[in-house]
């Protein structure tokens, strides 16, 4: 986990040092104004990692301050997306609209994953959230800017349904993607004995809920 945040990390920071560059002109004045939200957008995913970082090297910070800041950098996205589109056509504005309902679960999500920390599917329901943030990103770069010859048409009502269905197929794939990697690494720490009876399963996670109360008593 640690890797994957510290990578995660080191990618964003790439990523928004590029946007930077990009939105000046030669007389270092700033002129794209869209990837100034970009910069903000991921920086708060960029302080979400950062954080998670520092907690799992054990500085001290309050409790659930990693849920907090995965809570902060999401409300910012869907704050930065719903002033994104004014004077944009009707399939941009549909692209990240459906988008933006994403967002609007994640930030539920991530309040019940704060809540019922010891449960596995609150997580696993907010990483779905970010996959499917993640593959439509991607889908909807091919929609709006393809690398070929372009074949949306960005007013027509057919080509924002079709938009649609393929976002309906997003949500299939990733969530069987989910599915596949649970049972994938559940399979891989049975097969280590990480996982030993019901009986240890159970007292693991009633030893995490008591976590969770004592860390709500301290707040």
């Amino acid at each position: 986990m640690l890797f994957v945040m510290t990578a995660g990390s080191i990618g964003n920071l790439r990523v928004r040092i590029g946007e930077t560059i990009n939105a000046l002109d030669e007389n270092w004045n700033w002129v794209h104004l869209g990837n100034a939200q970009h910069v903000c957008m991921f920086f708060g995913f960029l302080f979400w990692g950062v954080i998670g970082m520092l907690m799992d090297k054990g500085y001290p910070f309050p409790p659930y301050a990693d849920h907090a800041f995965i809570i902060l950098a999401l409300i910012v996205e869907w704050l930065l997306f719903a002033n994104h589109l004014h004077g944009r056509y009707p399939l941009d504005v549909l692209t990240h609209t459906l988008l933006g309902n994403v967002l609007t679960s994640g930030i539920l999500l991530g309040f019940l994953n704060a809540w019922k920390n010891s449960q596995i599917l609150p997580i696993l329901a907010l990483t779905y959230t970010m996959l499917v943030q993640g593959t439509w990103f991607w889908q909807v770069g091919f929609i709006l800017y393809p690398p070929w010859e372009k074949t949306w048409n960005e007013e027509s009502h057919d080509h924002m349904t079709i938009a649609t269905v393929i976002f309906v197929a997003h949500l299939f794939i990733d969530a069987l993607l989910i599915l596949i990697l649970n049972g994938f690494i559940e399979s891989c720490l049975r097969g280590q004995g990480h996982h030993g009876k019901d009986s240890e399963e159970e007292e693991w996670m009633l030893s995490e809920e008591k976590l969770d109360e004592k860390a709500s008593a301290i707040m």
